[in-house]
C-alpha cells in the first residue's frame, strides 16, 4: 500500500510540473522566496509568476491602480487583472502575442509603432516620442512624418532620408534619396545604391 501511495505521489508531482510549464514552453526558474513577499500590493491580491524570473504581479482593475511604469493587464491563465511593467523603447508591444506576453509601451513617452507595410498583427517595437531632435538619443533623429525617434540611416518614407539632422554615408552620384527597407540611400542611374 505505501508504494502505491508513494508511485501515485510521485505521479502527481510529474503532472503538476507539467502543468506548471511557462506558455513559451520553457521551465518556470526557482526563487529563493516567494515574489509576493518582496511586493507591497496593500490589500489587492498578488499573484507570483515564475516564468522568466522571479515576479509579483498586484491586483488591478484600471492602469491608475499601478505604479507610474505599469499598466493594468490580464495575465494569461489568470480571471483577475495585474499590474505589469510598460514595455520600454525597443520592446515588443501589441501584436497577435498571449496576453502575458503583449507589451504595451507608456503612451507618454513611447508609442507601438508597426511599419506600414509589416503584415496584420505582428507586434510592433516601443519608439521615443518626438516633437524635435532634441527629444532623441544622439544617434537618432525625429522623423518629421511620424513624430519618433529613428536611427541615423534609417527611415519609414522618403521624406526621413531628406530630413538635415538624419546623417548617414551615401554613395555620391547624381539620384533621388530613397528610403528602401526602412534604410536611406540613393539612386544612381535608375539603381539602387545603399549606404557605406
Amino acid at each position: 500500500m505505501m508504494k502505491l501511495i508513494l508511485f501515485l505521489f510521485v505521479v502527481l508531482m510529474f503532472v503538476s510540473i507539467k502543468a506548471d510549464q511557462c506558455i513559451d514552453g520553457s521551465a518556470p526558474v526557482n526563487c529563493f522566496v516567494n515574489p509576493c513577499d518582496m511586493e507591497d500590493c496593500g490589500d489587492k491580491k498578488c499573484l507570483s509568476n515564475y516564468c522568466g524570473g522571479c515576479n509579483a504581479f498586484c491586483e488591478c482593475e484600471q492602469d491608475n491602480e499601478c505604479k507610474s511604469d505599469e499598466f493594468c493587464r490580464i495575465v494569461y491563465g489568470e480571471e483577475v487583472n495585474y499590474c505589469s511593467k510598460y514595455s520600454v523603447k525597443g520592446e515588443a508591444c501589441n501584436g497577435f502575442v498571449p496576453d502575458q506576453y503583449r507589451g504595451k509601451c507608456n503612451s507618454e513617452q513611447h508609442i507601438c509603432y508597426t511599419p506600414p507595410d509589416a503584415p496584420m498583427d505582428v507586434p510592433g517595437i516601443c519608439l521615443s516620442i518626438c516633437d524635435s531632435s532634441s527629444d532623441c538619443e544622439k544617434d537618432e533623429y525625429c522623423s518629421e512624418l511620424e513624430g519618433i525617434c529613428l536611427s541615423m540611416g534609417t527611415c519609414m518614407v522618403e521624406k526621413d532620408c531628406q530630413n538635415s539632422d538624419n546623417i548617414y554615408a551615401t554613395i555620391m552620384c547624381v539620384g533621388d534619396l530613397v528610403c528602401t527597407e526602412h534604410m536611406c540611400g540613393r539612386s544612381c542611374n535608375g539603381g539602387m545604391d545603399m549606404p557605406l
